[in-house]
């Protein structure tokens, strides 16, 4: 089981942050492009605004997972920091398992809203919502799946950021 878990971490850490990239690449080149269009040329694209867009929710939805395995959510700890070692544990399971409850309960959420929203389009590309709504759980998903792991970490006693065993490529 928890090899099978390592392997579905292995690939969703190999994927999260290179689509993140290519989204944030792809709404700077077609935000230039588009200013570029309207200022020097007069004639914008509409769709360019649409599919900006698209590539931001995209970019945000994916790098929520890559914040999770960071462990880089903004957060207030300035009572955990001085907590001692073991109450910090303590507190960042709990805020872990709630952090997952919620999320779980948002890919719930999410999974209904793209089930419901078949009949919906976007105004330009005419693209369904339901399938721009998948993103959302499927983001989800890759969230859990970061806290799941940070909270096997922390069970197991092993510190998460700092002094994980990388190897040459950057795995751990």
């Amino acid at each position: 089981m928890y090899n099978f878990f390592k392997k579905i971490y292995n690939v969703l850490d190999r994927i999260c942050e290179p689509i993140s990239c290519i989204c944030l690449a792809g709404v700077i080149i077609i935000t230039f492009i588009n200013v570029i269009l309207r200022y020097i040329f007069s004639a914008p694209l509409g769709y360019i605004e649409e599919v900006s867009a698209l590539l931001y929710t995209f970019l945000v939805f994916f790098e929520l997972s890559v914040t999770h395995k960071r462990n880089s959510a903004v957060g207030v700890d300035i009572v955990v920091a001085h907590l001692p070692e073991k109450a910090r544990r303590v507190m960042d399971s709990i805020s872990t398992i709630l952090t997952l409850a919620v999320w779980i309960l948002l890919v719930i959420l999410g999974v209904k809203l793209a089930v419901s929203t078949t009949t919906t389009y976007t105004n330009y590309l005419r693209i369904p919502y339901h399938y721009i709504y998948w993103f959302f759980p499927i983001s989800g998903f890759f969230c859990v799946v970061q806290l799941i792991r940070r909270l096997v970490l922390i069970v197991m006693g092993k510190d998460y950021v700092e002094n994980l065993d990388y190897d040459e490529n950057g795995q751990i």
